[in-house]
């Protein structure tokens, strides 16, 4: 091979070496791809701190459901009304979003409690990762809320027929003075009409809601309204002194 030919071959093959390299560094610089399922990110450090605070992005509402900072502590749901598209809003005083135009209520689950809405509320998947806040689509209707499961020590709580402890939305009743898991009940404390919270009434041995004086029976159901659906159930056991409220 003759010397200009060789220095030729040379240079030719350095370039090659170099565009590999470039091609290579370009490769690596290159951000992740996004995922097109994830309709918006939150930062929590600067939204959504406080307990009943609402964020409304790209047609969904997003709001702070409890106090953690697990997924189930948040919800995304579609923010307009099935009923008639108007904007829909989250009330902190009783943790239930609302459509203003027509009067509607949907639990924390997008579920229609009262007013003029036939359907449920479009909900999405919450991820988060590094104190994001990732909200994917498309809409699903599984329940986003840690599932209600706790203990009551009866040697310290509801010795006596009568008495009731509440914990977050459960209220929990004993009823008869047996060591036995029908001597207790447990129901949702939130009134089906407008989302208030019932109290226990010893007189009327009743729940009563104090907002519009839905009344409900020891079993949960409407004696009273306007409340139009009974008060949810919830499944209790007993071992030993330790009665155990989970999901029916």
């Amino acid at each position: 091979m003759k010397r200009d030919e060789f220095i030729a071959s040379l240079t030719l093959a350095g370039g090659a070496l170099c565009m590999g390299c470039l091609l290579a560094c370009s490769k690596k610089n290159e951000p992740e791809p996004e995922d097109a399922n994830i309709l918006l990110k939150i930062d929590l450090s600067s939204n959504l701190i406080d307990l009943g605070q609402s964020k409304i992005e790209k047609g969904v509402i997003v709001v702070r459901a409890g106090s953690g900072s697990e997924a189930y502590s948040f919800r995304a749901a579609e923010a307009a009304c099935v009923f008639s598209g108007d904007s829909i809003q989250f009330n902190r005083q009783t943790n239930r979003f609302s459509c203003p135009a027509h009067g509607s209520i949907f639990d924390l689950e997008g579920r229609v409690l009262s007013g003029s809405a036939k359907a449920n509320l479009k909900m999405y998947t919450i991820k988060i990762s590094d104190n994001i806040l990732l909200v994917y689509g498309p809409g699903t209707i599984e329940p986003l809320s840690e599932p209600v499961n706790f203990n009551v020590d009866l040697t310290a709580e509801l010795k006596n027929v009568g008495e009731f402890k509440r914990v977050k939305d459960v209220i929990v009743l004993r009823t008869g003075t047996a060591a036995a898991a029908d001597s207790f009940v447990a129901l949702s404390s939130v009134c089906t009409h407008q989302g208030s919270t019932i109290d226990y009434k010893p007189l009327q041995n009743q729940f009563v809601c104090p907002t519009h004086g839905s009344t409900y029976s020891l079993s949960g159901e409407v004696v009273k309204g306007p409340a139009p659906l009974a008060l949810k159930k919830y499944k209790v056991t007993l071992s030993l002194n330790t009665l155990n409220i989970s999901e029916a």
